[in-house]
């Protein structure tokens, strides 16, 4: 039996170490130093850094266009596609219609200047460790900070954000091309391989349990018809959960990265709850 375990374990970590592979292999996930100089010509952005598990990580705080001292509001965390970084939303935020929101956008372990190995089930602990660092930067409570939070996510970045959303209060989510559950996403990538992985993220079961809040956030779905890498029938399983508290937009001939340039009016206005 132990050896049975045993075996087990070791083929889990062979699909994670697959899995790793495919991610890691076609994105440059290192930072240059024209994309730092980028974030350094922001006013008042700001640099976090924190220690969890997997080591010392990097954040990025884009504080509120209007009063750049102030609570933001909202404050909006952007998880990015697994082989994205955070740096990568730069223009997404700066062209943002909110002048009291602020943004915190976050890079996976192995991603950007954080170190570490990135694994799925472990994701809460870079968003826990970015939130703790903005509270102090801003010597303020988290309490204040959590009084209007909202999420963007893409790809594999709306797992991140709907896995930390059980845990704090949020009012808003938008998803760009989510996936139903990481092991049907991943199979597309490794075939069989996939159902080895022993981290299982559920989106539809993470939405179900943020919908049955006494306060459920509302949720914006957006998805591309030609989406090359998770396929829209995804998106569209996830919008028949529960259509009073989830909005879906499927963009014609969008595909998984274009749907960021194309929908951006789409995605400023749900978080302002200026959509319908």
């Amino acid at each position: 039996m132990a050896h049975g375990n045993q075996s087990k374990q070791l083929v889990g970590l062979i699909a994670l170490l697959c899995f790793s592979a495919v991610v890691t292999g076609c994105h440059r996930n290192v930072y240059q130093s024209s994309d730092m100089d980028q974030f350094s010509r922001l006013a008042h952005a700001v640099q976090l850094t924190f220690e969890t598990p997997k080591g010392l990580q990097a954040a990025f705080y884009i504080p509120p266009k209007e009063n750049p001292e102030s609570i933001p509001n909202p404050l909006v965390m952007v998880y990015p596609g697994i082989g994205a970084r955070a740096l990568d939303w730069l223009s997404f935020v700066e062209n943002s219609t909110s002048m009291q929101a602020g943004y915190l956008l976050l890079d996976y372990p192995g991603r950007g200047l954080s170190e570490g190995r990135m694994r799925p089930r472990d994701l809460p602990q870079t968003s826990r460790g970015a939130l703790n660092a903005l509270e102090k930067q801003l010597h303020v409570d988290q309490a204040a900070l959590q009084q209007n939070i909202c999420q963007w996510g893409h790809s594999f970045g709306c797992a991140a954000a709907l896995q930390y959303a059980q845990e704090i209060p949020v009012k808003r989510i938008v998803l760009f091309a989510p996936f139903t559950t990481l092991h049907q996403a991943m199979f597309k990538m490794m075939g069989p391989l996939a159902w080895l992985n022993p981290d299982s993220l559920d989106n539809r079961e993470l939405i179900k349990v943020l919908l049955s809040r006494a306060h459920p956030p509302e949720i914006t779905i957006i998805h591309g018809t030609l989406d090359e890498t998770i396929p829209v029938e995804m998106a569209r399983e996830l919008a028949l959960i529960d259509d009073k508290h989830i909005r879906y937009f499927e963009i014609p001939d969008g595909t998984h990265m274009s749907i960021l340039e194309t929908s951006r009016d789409i995605a400023y206005n749900a978080l302002i709850g200026n959509i319908q």
